[in-house]
């Protein structure tokens, strides 16, 4: 096996200095990159013990993130939260959560009059609303 110069722990620590990660992320990433388990587990413990790596508070910002920057609905953060490796039922709970529903009618409001102002009043722009709303996450959504 080839020789490593950093040990799992600070290669975590590298890697988190440039973004946050999920502990299962992190996990996986290291795994990869050809760090035994017997490695990887005390790596975690002393990252999650000294705060550096925290999975409520990122949940916490990914989804404040991906709901008010991105502007993305439910639907969309779960499918995000499911391509990272979470279960359905989990990634549901912390959408459930941390998903701010009144800040979602003036993200609702924006999005419609985007569509509005790119597209004539034809017998299409409801369509091409609906079409817009259902893949930014959003189901069903009422039109104000």
């Amino acid at each position: 096996m080839k020789r490593r110069l950093k040990t799992a722990l600070e290669t975590a620590k590298v890697w988190l200095g440039y973004k946050p990660y999920f502990t299962q992320e992190l996990e996986t990433k290291l795994k990869l990159h050809g760090y035994l388990p017997s490695e990887i587990q005390p790596a975690i413990k002393i990252l999650t013990e000294e705060l550096i790596l925290n999975d409520e508070a990122h949940f916490k910002n990914s989804i404040e993130y991906m709901q008010l920057s991105l502007k993305w609905g439910p639907k969309k953060i779960i499918d995000k939260l499911l391509y990272k490796g979470f279960s359905f039922d989990e990634a549901q709970e912390k959408v459930k959560q941390y998903y701010q529903v009144e800040a979602e009618e003036d993200i609702l409001k924006a999005a419609i009059a985007k569509v509005k102002n790119r597209y004539p009043n034809d017998e299409k722009t409801k369509r091409k609303i609906d079409v817009y709303l259902y893949n930014r996450g959003f189901e069903n959504p009422k039109r104000k």
